[in-house]
């Protein structure tokens, strides 16, 4: 996964937007990818697949250089070709990601109880998921956990963030 921002019910990104919501932390760090939405035959859905912003060639998870600054990255959204930028998670962040999904009403925003309570317990950056229906909690912090044990992640790879 990787924290990606794009509008998750259709509507004109704003850029300016996006920087007042995603922490400072965040934006100073130079682990920006921009993505593109691809067809998955396997799984019958979309993946977002990351791109590096400089070469526009697909960028990875565990390789820095193919990463940008997040201005890098939000100029090569406006440019086109894109549907979101995405910053990735390498093992030394002092953050963490939690993914919830199935817990949000993509048109009234209202999340269910056993989420909020979540949410609300992390009070942390929290954004909708590009399906609008799940959140994205980026919380300080470690975690002992693996991925395959806890739905407490800390991303190696990427995440994507509506912002």
């Amino acid at each position: 996964m990787f924290l990606s921002t794009a509008p998750s019910t259709g509507a004109q990104y704003n850029s300016a937007i996006l920087v007042l919501n995603i922490p400072h932390s965040l934006i100073v760090t130079p682990q920006w990818v921009v993505w593109r939405k691809v067809w998955d035959a396997e799984r019958s859905k979309d993946k977002k697949v990351p791109y590096n912003p400089r070469t526009k060639r697909e960028a990875k998870s565990n390789d820095p250089t193919t990463w940008a600054p997040f201005e890098e990255a939000v100029a090569a959204y406006e440019r086109g070709g894109f549907d979101g930028i995405g910053f990735v998670f390498s093992t030394n962040d002092p953050v963490v990601g939690i993914d919830l999904d199935g817990c949000r009403d993509p048109e009234t925003g209202l999340l269910k109880p056993w989420a909020s309570d979540i949410v609300a317990r992390l009070d942390s950056y929290t954004e909708a998921s590009p399906s609008g229906t799940g959140v994205h909690v980026i919380a300080k912090g470690t975690s002992r956990c693996t991925p395959s044990h806890s739905v407490l992640k800390k991303y190696a790879r990427y995440k994507h963030s509506e912002g």
